[in-house]
């Protein structure tokens, strides 16, 4: 068979499969759940939205994105959701992100905090991220369907698992920063666990 027919062939036949996916893609469906009715109050903690840009929404891949800075008298912390029950890519680690911007990131780590809504110990990371003279001690873990990790990879195969049998697999980035004043990280991770008893029950409740 000629050489010249079976590259016309294979180019028609990636054509097709590109198409439709592109086509698929178009006919997913939209979120059902709007994140940004996360309450704006969680107790004494009182929020301000951040402004993010259209650049920061292309690379989340959605616009489904809760982004506030919650203040009280325990502290103050930086909380981000990035959601979707169609695109499982939206959840970038954000390392990558933190590094992308010109961030140094340092002593990564993970740990497990016990929260009385879970059956089993939360598992989350963490890191220490630097920008000139300003430290946050960041904290983030995933969501796949109705159940947490701390593992990326873990979080993408469920997802992806899930929907290959046709179910609606929701996933989501959570993060919660706080800001390091005088190198103190004993401080700010009683600041976080203040927050997170707070927020943790709501994100169940709001996220499928």
């Amino acid at each position: 068979m000629n050489k010249g027919y079976i590259l016309i062939v294979v180019l028609l036949a990636s054509g097709g499969i590109f198409s439709g996916f592109l086509y698929y893609r178009q006919m997913l469906p939209v979120d059902k759940v709007d994140i940004s009715v996360f309450p704006k109050e969680l107790g004494e903690w009182k929020s301000e939205d951040i402004y993010l840009d259209e650049r920061t929404y292309d690379v989340l891949e959605t616009r489904n994105v809760l982004a506030r800075n919650y203040k009280s008298s325990r502290g103050n912390v930086y909380f981000f959701i990035v959601f979707s029950e169609t695109n499982r890519k939206v959840s970038h680690p954000p390392e990558v992100c933190y590094e992308g911007e010109g961030t140094e990131v340092s002593e990564k780590g993970s740990f497990a905090l016990d929260m009385p809504e879970l059956k089993e110990p939360l598992s989350i990371n963490k890191f220490i991220a630097q920008k000139g003279n300003q430290k946050e001690l960041v904290f983030y873990w995933y969501k796949a369907g109705d159940k947490f990790t701390s593992n990326y990879l873990k979080q993408q195969v469920r997802i992806m698992l899930g929907q290959l049998v046709g179910k609606r697999m929701s996933g989501a980035l959570i993060r919660i920063s706080v800001p390091l004043i005088d190198n103190n990280e004993s401080k700010a991770f009683e600041t976080f666990r203040e927050f997170s008893s707070s927020a943790v029950p709501l994100i169940l409740k709001s996220l499928p």
